[in-house]
């Protein structure tokens, strides 16, 4: 007997398959961290459908990162002194770090850097 599948799920994979494919192509064309919207417009869905589909961001930038040529993409374009920044920060995503971890800080843009002097004292670390 031949079990059918259902149309929702189907349909609702290929969504899924949409948003990661279009946080991707955000992040190789610059955004390491693209907004809900950005993804969402280039994906052809409405913002909310991203976090249906995904807890948060993050999770949506896991699934995004799991291609290994993507990650390689993103740290060939950091200066060096950077992607080293960049490692630290993709394994605080994946809560292998703690949420912040001393002598790094995030920029208002969303870019990372060295954290000033004082912040380290600041956090108890």
């Amino acid at each position: 007997m031949m079990k059918l599948q259902d149309g929702r799920r189907i349909r609702g994979r290929a969504t899924h398959d949409k948003m990661v494919n279009a946080c991707r192509t955000l992040m190789r064309r610059g955004a390491l961290r693209p907004t809900a919207p950005d993804v969402a417009s280039v994906s052809g869905v409405a913002t909310r459908t991203v976090f249906t589909h995904f807890k948060d961001i993050r999770s949506l930038y896991a699934h995004a990162i799991e291609e290994p040529d993507l990650i390689e993409t993103l740290l060939s374009r950091l200066p060096a002194d950077r992607s080293e920044l960049f490692r630290v920060m993709l394994l605080r995503d994946h809560q292998l770090l703690p949420p912040r971890s001393a002598g790094v800080s995030q920029d208002v843009d969303g870019s990372i850097g060295a954290a000033p002097a004082g912040d380290a004292d600041r956090t108890g670390m």
